[in-house]
């Protein structure tokens, strides 16, 4: 159970792109300019919301509240709670550069080398979710790729590329340059619990402004097709720095 926890912590998130590919940067760039602009973008390196919803695993359909936070380009914090056949469960999970650490009512949690490798792919999908550092940076290809709609909304579609990354695609809507779709191979936690590789999509909806840039408010997350996750964020912050104290890590 704690592994499959550990993995839900770390599906939340999503986004990408960056490099020489003409039409993806034009791509690129209208969604920044969509997104609320270059300057404003780079301003808010931190990100702390409210978040509530469900998730779908092993067979089960549980309730979830927490918080959320991080910071650019490599902090992240989740804190879940949920029920479980009426036991409370309270998880947090960090990662704060090369160090993570995760907690499960207060006891630790070791955390498998796969689910490592995971917690550093977040970091930079959550980077690349930025949308301005894909832009004049030699750390992202993208390339433009065939388009698709994403339930029925017509998208234009970056691939983006890096050392250390799986290759990641994103869907930006074709009237309003938004991002509304992520999809990449990711690590999940299986039938048994232990870690598994699945096709992970993230739809992005309910767009509201926050501090001059748009923000989605609504996520669902799908394994491999299948239901894995709804999250409505609430009490959104943006910031130029959050408070470390979030993302401490012991040693």
């Amino acid at each position: 159970m704690k592994k499959w926890l550990l993995g839900m912590a770390m599906a939340v998130f999503a986004a990408m792109p960056v490099s020489a590919d003409d039409a993806a940067n034009a791509i690129v760039e209208k969604a920044i300019t969509a997104h609320g602009g270059k300057a404003a973008l780079d301003k808010y390196k931190a990100f702390t919301a409210d978040m509530k919803g469900d998730i779908s695993i092993m067979g089960m359909d549980l309730t979830i509240d927490g918080e959320m936070a991080f910071e650019l380009p490599d902090k992240h914090m989740m804190s879940i709670n949920m029920a479980l056949q009426g036991q409370k469960i309270h998880v947090i999970t960090i990662a704060n550069g090369t160090k993570n650490k995760s907690t499960m009512n207060g006891m630790v949690i070791p955390i498998q080398k796969a689910e490592k490798q995971e917690a550093a792919q977040m970091l930079m999908v959550q980077e690349i979710s930025q949308l301005t550092p894909l832009i004049g940076s030699k750390k992202y290809t993208i390339k433009a790729e065939k388009d698709e709609d994403v339930k029925e909304v017509p998208t234009d579609v970056v691939l983006v590329t890096a050392e250390g990354l799986n290759d990641i695609k994103l869907y930006f809507d074709k009237k309003t340059n938004l991002l509304v779709k992520t999809s990449r191979k990711a690590i999940s936690p299986g039938a048994g619990g232990d870690a598994a590789e699945v096709l992970e999509e993230s739809f992005m909806t309910a767009y509201k402004k926050v501090e001059g840039t748009m923000v989605a408010t609504k996520l669902q997350v799908k394994h491999d097709g299948k239901k894995f996750m709804m999250m409505t964020l609430s009490e959104i912050k943006l910031m130029e720095k959050a408070d470390a104290k979030i993302f401490a890590i012991d040693d």
